[in-house]
């Protein structure tokens, strides 16, 4: 576990955003999560950002977000307290109160606590770390006495309300642009169903139906920014028209979730078990192979053609099945009786008698091998006695000669 103000300190570009729109919206969300007792602080503007020479905090991305939102933002030397008091002050606080106290804490410095295990004392993961400090921000701290200037003992909460009742404080940011300057930025084309983000979430509004670039197809890309926190709404911009249109979520199940929550959940929906992913992968198969052979069957029976096989992949089928075959025909002839031939007796090629029991029981008597030896001796005309000559194929495929 590392310490919370240096987690604040030395973020990314990305984080920094972040920071800013937890300092801008309602906390009633993440105090209902970490079971907070008391009434969190309302929604509130910006009015002036003081920070160090951090990268995560001089980028032009987050300075802009900031002046964007009618906010100033002051440089200030780095590791001088002095510029910076309040900042410092409340880092301190929470070190001392909270940090100190949990398991798995190395200090605010490296070496802070010598021979201290902090990989086998940390049993608080994430998510208990930020509920542990939401409760102190919202149950302990605003009713702490303050001895800061101008504050002589009075506790934070008092303070607020009497700012609040005599000068008025920051009012909350507007949504839209609110989620312009600090917001994700996507680019996409409109659809009559409205916009698509984040692969799946499709937000639309009455009033963006009625645009010429939601009725047509082809109509040129819009910017559709969405606050991370609060998947319910969306700001849409189409070029060259200067008011900011704003779209519903159609998936009303998505309105209480965050950006990270969405994604966990449609992941624990995709993912699946090997052993069970491949067993259902089988039946589906197995179905669609017998679906197949039926289908095959009934056209067969019935001489029909698959209305999904044109006569182009036809022909292609029957070219790919008789590719590299030969109709060779057979090199012996095959004697054939001619027909009505059958009732006159008698033996000749083509014709044996059944009568004689030698015959019938394959008997190798020197009778019917003289018989058998006499039909093949001597055989009758063609002309005379056969049937015109029959030629039978055989279905072989054809071989390379070798050399």
């Amino acid at each position: 576990m590392t310490s919370a103000a240096r987690c604040l300190i030395t973020v990314p570009r990305y984080t920094s955003l972040q920071l800013l729109r937890m300092a801008t919206r309602d906390k009633t969300r993440e105090a209902t999560i970490a079971g907070c007792r008391c009434e969190p602080m309302p929604a509130v503007g910006l009015g002036n950002i003081k920070n160090d020479n951090g990268t995560a905090l001089r980028t032009a991305k987050v300075k802009q977000a900031i002046i964007g939102l009618a906010g100033t933002s002051t440089d200030v030397r780095t590791y001088s307290p002095i510029d910076k008091p309040l900042v410092e002050r409340l880092f301190r606080l929470l070190e001392e109160m909270i940090l100190n106290n949990l398991p798995g804490y190395t200090g605010g410095k490296p070496g802070a606590i010598p021979g201290y295990d902090a990989n086998k004392s940390g049993v608080l993961d994430e998510e208990e770390l930020y509920a542990e400090i939401t409760r102190f921000f919202v149950d302990e701290y605003p009713y702490l006495p303050h001895y800061g200037m101008e504050l002589a003992g009075r506790r934070p909460i008092d303070v607020y309300h009497y700012v609040e009742q005599n000068r008025g404080v920051f009012k909350p940011l507007d949504a839209d642009d609110r989620r312009i300057q600090q917001g994700l930025k996507f680019e996409v084309t409109p659809s009559k169903m409205g916009v698509k983000v984040c692969g799946g979430m499709t937000f639309t509004s009455g009033e963006l139906l009625k645009l010429k670039e939601f009725r047509r197809t082809g109509s040129k890309k819009v910017e559709v920014f969405l606050d991370p926190g609060n998947l319910r709404e969306v700001t849409v911009i189409i070029p060259g028209n200067p008011k900011k249109f704003r779209a519903t979520n159609t998936f009303t199940a998505f309105h209480q979730l965050t950006l990270a929550e969405f994604t966990d959940v449609m992941e624990s929906y995709r993912r699946n078990n090997p052993a069970d992913l491949q067993l259902h992968n089988d039946r589906i198969a197995a179905s669609r192979e017998a679906r197949r052979k039926k289908m095959k069957e009934t056209e067969k029976k019935f001489g029909v053609v698959s209305s999904s096989m044109s006569l182009e992949k036809l022909r292609q089928q029957a070219d790919d099945i008789m590719g590299g075959a030969d109709l060779v025909p057979t090199t012996s002839n095959r004697p054939t009786a001619e027909p009505g031939s059958l009732t006159d007796g008698g033996s000749r090629p083509g014709l044996l008698p059944i009568g004689q029991q030698s015959v019938i029981d394959h008997d190798d008597s020197s009778a019917s091998k003289a018989m058998l030896d006499d039909e093949i001796a001597s055989p009758s005309k063609p002309s005379e006695t056969l049937a015109p000559e029959k030629k039978t194929t055989n279905f072989v495929h054809s071989k390379k000669k070798e050399k």
